[in-house]
């Protein structure tokens, strides 16, 4: 398998991971956390299993001055941008947050564009039009609340700086494993500090205890799986290819949630696959 297929598949699987993050978001919060414990607890539980691995695979750990540096700058957006995210379902349904959250691949393709004169072709620009119409058309139209709408677009916002710095910052040599090692102890700081001055710290039960360690270590994998497929496609594949998280997410819905699909929303999904599928044909 070609290194570019196995970077597609790693997007994919990572996304379906990602897609069950409203779920697992909701029993913790029904236990006792909140967004930013919850995020607190996600980054701290892995750092072990990230230091193994990176052991086992043979990476240093030791970084350069201006690699610490690039690691703070590169962990705000890693850490920051599930902090909005799940703040965002305390006022908005989460399928509206992933939605708008989803936004990001526009972000990551206008950045790439910007900052680093890579011009997307044509068939890039026609799978970014249907991915977006596609995430138009599954947007309900009801019970929106600004706040909710705002943290959304910001959790957008700082994962299409994560996408793109991830990819263009060269902390690629550092290996997968340590660079996710050193990003999580920066994330848990900045998480922990944010957590102690907004005094959100709170007592959890045995489920909020048991459902932010197994949230920590499911969506560790799907944190691993995104990075590597990054390196592999690129920002902008990674970007649209990870769009197949809402259809997790809505599939959730369906079978745990209650909740149900109309024809228009199924419409919207199928655009969505169908712009995966074009931009999977080389």
């Amino acid at each position: 398998m070609s290194e570019v297929a196995k970077g597609k598949l790693y997007i994919i699987f990572s996304a379906m991971i990602f897609g069950l993050m409203p779920l697992g978001a909701s029993v913790a919060y029904r236990g006792g956390s909140n967004a930013l414990q919850l995020v607190f607890w996600r980054l701290i539980i892995v750092i072990p299993l990230y230091w193994l691995l990176a052991r086992k695979q043979g990476q240093r750990l030791k970084m350069k001055k201006k690699q610490f540096l690039q690691v703070q700058l590169l962990s705000l957006g890693f850490s920051i941008t599930p902090v909005t995210l799940y703040m965002s379902y305390y006022y908005i349904d989460s399928g509206v947050a992933t939605t708008l959250h989803f936004m990001y691949p526009l972000f990551v393709i206008l950045g790439c564009w910007l900052f680093y004169k890579e011009k997307p072709g044509l068939k890039m620009w026609l799978c970014l039009g249907l991915t977006l119409t596609g995430l138009f058309m599954n947007m309900p139209r009801e019970n929106a609340q600004s706040m909710g709408i705002l943290l959304a677009l910001v959790s957008a916002l700082t994962f299409s700086f994560y996408v793109v710095y991830l990819a263009k910052s060269g902390l690629k040599s550092l290996g997968s494993m340590a660079l996710l090692f050193h990003i999580s102890i920066a994330g848990s700081i900045q998480t922990g500090l944010l957590a102690t001055l907004f005094h959100s710290w709170t007592p959890m039960n045995s489920l909020g205890i048991a459902a932010s360690i197994v949230f920590a270590i499911i969506v560790s994998f799907g944190a691993m799986y995104f990075q590597r497929g990054t390196f592999l496609i690129g920002p902008q594949r990674a970007a649209i290819f990870s769009t197949l998280e809402p259809l997790t997410s809505i599939v959730v819905g369906l079978v745990f949630l209650g909740d149900y699909i109309t024809w228009f929303s199924g419409a919207g999904l199928v655009l969505i696959l169908l712009s995966s599928l074009i931009l999977s044909l080389e």
